[in-house]
């Protein structure tokens, strides 16, 4: 992830984008998704002393392909 993050995290987003369309998840399914990329997220700024260092580019995935899916599913129409 060290030459082009932006655009890794960009392409995760559009993932995400693109599986909720393809599978249009229940609610509690995407809500969980969240959740789960909120957490990954928080434990890595909540505790840095320890080495997260070779999962942080793993847990921006995850969050990402999560806000994507929620962005998607809170803007389509059912």
């Amino acid at each position: 992830m060290n030459k082009q993050p932006i655009l890794i995290l960009l392409v995760f987003y559009g993932m995400g984008i693109l599986v909720q369309d393809k599978f249009a998840f229940p609610d509690f399914l995407v809500y969980s998704f969240i959740a789960i990329g909120l957490l990954l997220v928080g434990f890595f700024l909540l505790f840095p002393k320890i080495s997260f260092e070779k999962y942080k580019a793993v847990f921006l995935w995850i969050f990402f392909l999560s806000i994507g899916m929620l962005s998607h599913f809170l803007n389509s129409k059912n």
